[in-house]
């Protein structure tokens, strides 16, 4: 079983399409979900923790003229691989570092059903995903208990998930999803098919 990491960011739409194609992958191949190792990566590192305005940040970064459209774009290539995006429904960019620290910290077979969760919480139902509340109801659907979850929201936590992601930064990663699949690199939300021969190579 090769090794597989996966840097990606909670508020990241292609992260969920192309963590959703690894699912299918490994799933195709019989692989076990919690070989996966899920690294941090920010998009935002400077929300604030009760995050912002989803469209404004985005306008104010790409032009407000092409939000609507990049929604759709991502959303029409979503649904070819049936992974529900519903920005009607999303209204805050949250500060997605205690979903990072929360995933790192529960057991390795937990992660990926958490992983899933949270994805869920935010890109199908709009919820604000930087609240401990959301993050608690999330954990629960993983099984997992509220004591991780509050220790996720700690500044030595924070500042862990910060130098991890500086670090990507260093090694030349500048976006995500990016997968490492034994020794091979794979940038941007790949389809099934090419993460099953990266797998399988």
């Amino acid at each position: 079983m090769k090794t597989i990491q996966v840097w990606h960011d909670f508020t990241c739409p292609w992260c969920a399409i192309g963590l959703h194609n690894l699912h299918v992958a490994l799933t195709q191949l019989g692989h076990p979900k919690g070989a996966v190792a899920f690294e941090p990566y920010l998009l935002s590192p400077d929300t604030p923790p009760e995050g912002q305005d989803l469209r404004k940040h985005l306008g104010e970064k790409y032009g407000l003229a092409q939000v609507e459209s990049m929604f759709d774009r991502v959303q029409s290539v979503g649904a070819g691989y049936g992974v529900e995006l519903r920005f009607d429904l999303i209204r805050i960019a949250p500060q997605t570092i205690p979903a990072h620290a929360l995933v790192a910290s529960v057991a390795t077979e937990l992660r990926w059903g958490l992983v899933e969760a949270i994805h869920a919480a935010y890109f199908q139902r709009g919820e604000d995903i930087g609240s401990q509340t959301v993050l608690t109801a999330c954990a629960a659907v993983a099984g997992i208990d509220a004591a991780p979850v509050a220790a996720a929201f700690a500044p030595a936590a924070a500042a862990t998930i910060r130098a991890q992601a500086a670090g990507t930064r260093q090694l030349g990663i500048q976006g995500v999803p990016h997968f490492k699949i034994g020794g091979r690199a794979l940038h941007g939300a790949q389809d099934p098919e090419a993460l099953v021969a990266a797998l399988t190579a």
